[in-house]
């Protein structure tokens, strides 16, 4: 029997984050397609950078993301955009707030202006605006209402699994 086709998003992860790809593959079936959407979104806004010469030109797509999530979340018909119309969609059936969106996206804008962190303090800040906040809505999308602390309650934020994943994930690249 051959294998079920990828969605674009599902696709998209595959080709460019295969460690999120792998693990949305052990999601309950009816989740999985909700998190290669989320994921998708991560690739699409972690991939700017690389496709602009000027770090303006990736403020503006940047920018076009945030004004499509609030539309998005608005209800609106969005664009043929493969990415797009199916994470307004995902933020609408699940409730997602778009505070978690405009970290993710704060830290992209952060990586365009090509400052590094100056100490831990800051470093720990880009992780819970980055890969912890990434973590918060894949959560949110498996069920839990408030997302990762609901699963750690007892964990403060900055010792949070995500943000250590954060670091291990920084580490490994050295």
């Amino acid at each position: 029997m051959p294998a079920p086709a990828l969605t674009h998003a599902a696709r998209l992860v595959r080709d460019f984050d295969r460690e999120r790809f792998v693990t949305a593959l052990f999601a309950p079936a009816e989740r999985r397609e909700a998190l290669m959407v989320l994921y998708a979104f991560n690739t699409e806004i972690a991939r700017v950078q690389e496709s602009v010469r000027e770090p303006m030109a990736g403020m503006i797509r940047l920018q076009w993301w945030r004004d499509t999530l609030i539309a998005g979340a608005e209800g609106a018909l969005l664009d043929h955009h493969p990415v797009a119309r199916p994470l307004g969609e995902l933020i609408r059936s699940h409730d997602l707030g778009l505070d978690l969106f405009e970290d993710l996206i704060s830290s992209r804008e952060a990586d365009l202006e090509g400052g590094q962190p100056s100490d831990m303090d800051a470093l720990c800040r880009y992780a819970e605006r980055s890969s912890a906040a990434l973590s918060q809505l894949a959560a949110r999308i498996l069920g839990a209402e408030q997302g990762w602390d609901a699963f750690h309650p007892t964990i403060t934020r900055r010792r949070s699994r995500p943000v250590r994943l954060f670091f291990a994930h920084l580490l490994g690249q050295y």
